[in-house]
């Protein structure tokens, strides 16, 4: 049972630290810290600026009240005192509820009263202590005897604390509306219902805020290691622990140093939750506990009947009830069934511990028996096994050589990683690993795969070892990974397996294709498709990297043609067929075939997160918010960004990763959203490539965020590797990799007008020869802003238009805009001002419609010189909601959690929240509880958004 166990098949739920959104509630995630030590949680910044601001609005004379919400050991408390630290002008009045003082009447006000030096009992009438308008008069009395500093009142635990008390902190603030009061109330989010609703609409409203805290991302838990992680493992403890530092924390002291480099080890339960699930579940009955271990065999949930068949309960329903009492299972029912589920990893791992070694092998052997699906049976009959079993060992080898064939790497990975463990020969078992780690990188497991380097470093040379060794070698030591896929190669013949032969050729491709050496990456390809058999995956990634080894010669059409051919074959179709898809999407969209790139890459994508192949699913998530950009969806184009980033923990080491970065970075920066680009930026400038693709695309990502910044000098900075005259020219073929209108765009804004012509003319030239409208409308629209530079205006106007012409043609708006945008600056300045009025109009409703704010203030500045009023944000907030945002905003206003109408609409709690931000915008609202405010009162938010099921 590895670590990240079963983590590959649910790609769209991983865990990601949310960033701060705009509007009345934030969620927010850890953000990188230096001096952890372990058990201590450091303030993060990003709560703390949220904080902040509100204290900054208390000191101006507006109550601000505060809801802290997150589960337990999420770091509440700790978030609160860093916040309080050092803020010497504050008058800071405490309290903290109790379980055991929940039914006490006004104990935390009690609490506050005597913080603030006040006996209650000395001012409040014997008969009036339970009477909330006595009390509440004491703390007014107390805050009115010190108007000289600002206040903050905190309750911690406040779910905890008595409803009387909570009556009487409302019925107070209420009458300190205008006065300088914080109120900071921290509560476990699953319990934050027993918070007054009059409490919480405060916080929602205009006079407070919501943060709700997430947990620590995977960079922040391999910092928090302090070199105990590596990606692999922190990415399986994020999943494990949700990030949680409390539980984090005590993981990383109770597990050995050494066992975090087991990728087969299951992750414990921390002692403290063991210890409370052990207690939760001897307050149960025997057929309750033998639901819950039947459902822990089975791992995370599966259907009542199945797990009531395992656990011999003859009344599962009245054991299910027990379970959700103590918070164990949960019930669920969907199209008439009903499962039970863990609420979290954690109770899931905690009552598999405490299943005797002896009952979990029978149970395991039970549940083979029941499944229906063959690889799971094999898998439960692996968890039985207690020592080498050739025969399994042999049935998991062909289970895992069909996945394969289907393009399920990670799951051929895991199978054949089992089967390597249940093997007696060594040799057998050696060459069962290393084909599991080659299916490892071909999936995107590359963080996982790199685990397994010094095991395999110790077998015997052969020539897949040799090729292993020198992929995952390849962007560390790329002198030591060309010596070894070299000799990998000419030992083919030792190898017992010819399909080995074609393995070696594949990964040479590979080397080649990333170090953008087209040629070789060709001749390498041609040997892997003349090696490989006709139903061979390898064949399929062969004929992949000979398209792209096309494209990077200046062979584009030819690349499609091999492409298109290939895919044709019954043989490419579904899964195995993934990586031509993706490629022929790529190219497509560079040949400006919209459409067709649409296609073929969600296509891709659907392929990649159902059969588990995370960098492939990265590769065409990416594309697509490149191709829905140009094409200004930009909502979309974000939504894909996002998904695209919920993935990329799993493909580090492979080129893909940077490819998020830049897809995310182009509606952040065409927008204008200044914060999250510069947590962009920043997140760019800390990528260190390995191979030549990477520096290109980081590049790229980095020149991106500086443009959106306004650093011209940046960008041209940021673009200086792809001027080195060592890098391949396959950088310069027209629309493959687009930094030549980045560069010249910055030339430009800095008035450098000679060097920016020269600089393109080698491009243009190179345009001319292609058929990629897109690229020539770019040039085209920079050379009019040379020449109108330069003082040549009818070669300016010539250019323009012919841009405008071909923006049109290739369908993008945004650029489209641009073009009418320069168009309308020089018809301007030459005095033409209805007729630059004309193309500004245009230009404007466009930037309107995208919601391009940068664009859309400097149009309506010109439109202003031209004797047009200003109207600034003007058409920014008021666009209909897109279906999927009314399917998203008609569940929240039903009162369902992100989560919640994540799991209904099958998507990421990523996208759902990327969604409410833009809702929030377009609406004008701020906040959770106005959104549902504003659905009630109209009714076209929730129309044609179907019923949830029952």
């Amino acid at each position: 049972m590895g670590i990240a166990k079963g983590s590959h098949r649910d790609l769209e739920s991983v865990r990601v630290a949310s960033p701060a959104q705009s509007g009345a509630v934030r969620r927010v995630g850890a953000t990188a810290r230096s001096g952890w030590s372990t058990g201590d949680f450091v303030g993060r910044r990003a709560e703390l600026q949220a904080l902040g601001g509100e204290l900054d609005e208390t000191r101006l004379g507006a109550l601000r009240v505060v809801l802290i919400e997150g589960p337990a050991g999420i770091g509440k408390t700790s978030l609160v005192e860093r916040f309080l630290e050092g803020q010497a002008d504050l008058w800071i009045l405490r309290a903290e509820a109790d379980e055991l003082e929940s039914s006490v009447p006004s104990s935390i006000m009690d609490q506050l009263l005597r913080s603030a030096s006040v006996d209650r009992n000395a001012q409040v009438k014997h008969d009036a202590v339970n009477d909330h308008v006595a009390i509440g008069s004491c703390l007014l009395e107390a805050v009115a005897a010190d108007r000289a500093r600002p206040l903050a009142i905190v309750v911690d635990n406040a779910h905890l604390a008595d409803r009387s008390s909570m009556d009487t902190l409302l019925w107070a603030m209420r009458r300190l509306r205008g006065e300088r009061v914080l109120v900071l109330l921290v509560t476990r989010d699953h319990d934050a219902d027993a918070i007054p609703e009059s409490l919480r609409r405060m916080a929602a409203g205009f006079s407070g805020v919501s943060v709700q805290l997430g947990g620590l991302d995977v960079d922040e838990l391999i910092e928090m290691g302090a070199g105990l992680l590596s990606r692999h493992a922190a990415v399986a403890l994020r999943d494990h622990t949700g990030g949680n530092p409390l539980y984090v924390s005590s993981l990383l002291q109770e597990i050995s140093a050494d066992a975090w480099s087991d990728t087969e080890r299951a992750l414990p339960a921390p002692k403290r939750v063991r210890a409370d699930i052990g207690r939760a579940l001897a307050s149960c009955t025997a057929d309750a506990r033998a639901l819950a271990e039947a459902t822990a065999v089975l791992d995370m949930s599966g259907p009542l009947h199945v797990i009531s068949d395992l656990a011999r309960v003859a009344e599962p329903l009245r054991a299910v009830a027990e379970l959700w009492n103590v918070r164990v299972l949960e019930l669920e029912r969907s199209h008439g069934s009903r499962s039970v589920r863990f609420a979290d990893p954690l109770i899931r791992a905690a009552v598999y511990q405490q299943i005797a070694p002896a009952r979990q092998a029978s149970l395991h052997l039970a549940a083979a028996k029941l499944e229906t699906e063959p690889s799971r049976a094999l898998r439960h009959r692996f968890e039985a096994a207690h020592g080498p079993d050739p025969g399994l060992a042999a049935k998991l080898e062909s289970v895992a050589q069909r996945a394969a064939r289907q393009g399920a790497w990670a799951d051929a990975a895991s199978d054949l990683l089992r089967a390597a463990r249940l093997s007696r020969e060594r040799g057998l078992a050696e060459q069962r690993l290393l084909t599991s780690v080659q299916c490892m990188l071909y999936s995107g497991e590359t963080a996982r795969a790199q685990t397994f380097a010094p095991e395999i470093a110790a077998f015997a040379p052969s020539p897949l070892r040799d090729a292993v060794l020198g992929h995952l070698t390849l962007r560390e030591h790329p002198r030591q990974s060309a010596g070894l896929l070299e000799d990998a190669w000419r030992r083919r013949g030792e190898a017992t397996d010819p399909s080995i032969a074609a393995t070696v050729a594949l990964d040479n491709a590979i080397r080649e294709l990333l170090a953008l050496r087209g040629e070789p990456a060709l001749t390498w390809s041609t040997r892997v498709i003349e090696l490989a058999g006709p139903d061979d995956p390898i064949g399929a990634q062969g004929r992949g990297t000979q398209g792209l080894a096309l494209a990077h010669l200046g062979q584009v059409a030819e690349a499609l043609s091999v492409l298109d051919h290939w895919l044709a074959l019954p043989s490419a179709a579904g899964p195995n067929g993934m990586p031509m898809r993706v490629f022929r999407g790529w190219l497509r969209f560079v040949s400006d075939d919209l459409s067709g790139a649409r296609i073929d890459l969600t296509e891709a994508a659907s392929a990649a997160l159902q059969v588990g192949s995370p960098a492939m699913g990265v590769l065409a998530l990416s594309h697509l918010a490149r191709v829905e950009f140009a094409a200004g969806a930009w909502d979309q184009s974000a939504e894909y960004a996002a998904e695209a980033a919920a993935v990329r923990d799993r493909c580090e080491g492979l080129p893909t990763a940077p490819f998020v970065l830049w897809a995310a970075i182009l509606v952040e920066a065409a927008r204008g959203d200044q914060p999250a680009l510069r947590e962009l930026a920043r997140a760019a400038a800390n990528t260190q490539p390995g191979t030549a693709v990477q520096v290109i695309v980081t590049a790229l990502a980095k020149a991106h965020a500086a443009q959106g910044l306004g650093d011209h000098h940046a960008v041209l900075d940021a673009l200086v590797p792809l001027l080195d005259p060592g890098t391949d020219r396959s950088v310069d073929v027209p629309g493959l990799w687009p930094w030549t209108g980045l560069y010249a765009e910055a030339l430009i804004a800095l008035e450098r007008f000679e060097e920016a012509s020269a600089f393109m003319e080698p491009h243009e030239e190179l345009a001319s020869r292609s058929d990629r409208c897109s690229v020539t409308a770019r040039l085209a629209r920079l050379r009019g802003q040379v020449e109108a530079g330069r003082g040549n205006e009818e070669t300016a106007y010539a250019a323009f238009f012919t841009a405008l012409t071909l923006f049109e043609r290739a369908a993008r708006p945004y650029e489209l805009g641009q073009a009418r945008l320069a168009l309308g600056q020089l018809l301007r300045r030459r005095g033409k001002r209805r007729d630059a009025a004309m193309h500004l109009n245009l230009a404007r409703q466009i930037f309107a419609e995208l919601r391009a704010i940068p664009a859309l203030e400097q149009t309506e500045v010109e439109l202003s010189a031209c004797g047009r009023v200003r109207t600034r944000g003007a058409g920014v907030n008021g666009e209909a909601l897109t279906p999927r945002e009314r399917a998203v905003a008609a569940l929240v206003a039903a009162g369902k959690t992100n989560r919640e109408v994540a799991t209904e609409l099958v998507v990421s709690v990523k996208t759902v929240e990327v969604h409410l931000t833009r809702i929030y915008a377009k609406l004008g609202l701020s906040s959770r509880s106005q959104l549902i405010v504003h659905a009630r009162s109209h009714e076209q938010l929730t129309a044609d958004i179907p019923p949830p099921p029952l």
